[in-house]
């Protein structure tokens, strides 16, 4: 285990997730990815996307509170926001990135996180600030 220091001196100490986590329990991929985020980071952020007008559906049939609490039960060091849907892609990350500004400071270094077939592209090509990785 990394003391508080080792931590501190990490290039990037700060790991955010995006991701819409759309699911009555989490799965094994679930855990792996959030562990690999919070082992390689002292502080891992989870942004829960909702969509524009709030409403569930039968693709979003989940609450954002129903799936933060289901998140920090299990991970009570992880911080749970939403990110909400927007007309456009570009305005879609600028407001991710305010968001990610928000909640750190100018002395965190931030890493953005998705998994195959997530955000990842969208927020690369529509001017994301932040390094963007994507976990297998």
């Amino acid at each position: 285990m990394q003391t508080r220091d080792e931590l501190r001196y990490k290039e990037y100490n700060t790991g955010v997730i995006v991701g819409r986590f759309q699911v009555d329990e989490l799965h094994k991929m679930h855990y792996d990815l959030i562990n690999s985020v919070r082992e390689k980071h002292e502080k891992t952020y989870i942004f829960l996307g909702i969509p524009k007008d709030g409403r569930l559906t039968v693709s979003n049939p989940l609450p954002f509170d129903a799936r933060q609490e289901m998140i920090t039960t299990l991970f009570p060091d992880v911080k749970v926001l939403f990110i909400r849907d927007r007309e456009s892609n570009e305005e879609w990350v600028n407001n991710l990135d305010d968001q990610i500004d928000a909640i750190t400071t100018n002395f965190d270094k931030v890493t953005v996180y998705g998994s195959r077939d997530s955000f990842l592209d969208t927020y690369t090509n529509n001017g994301g600030k932040y390094p963007a990785t994507e976990l297998v």
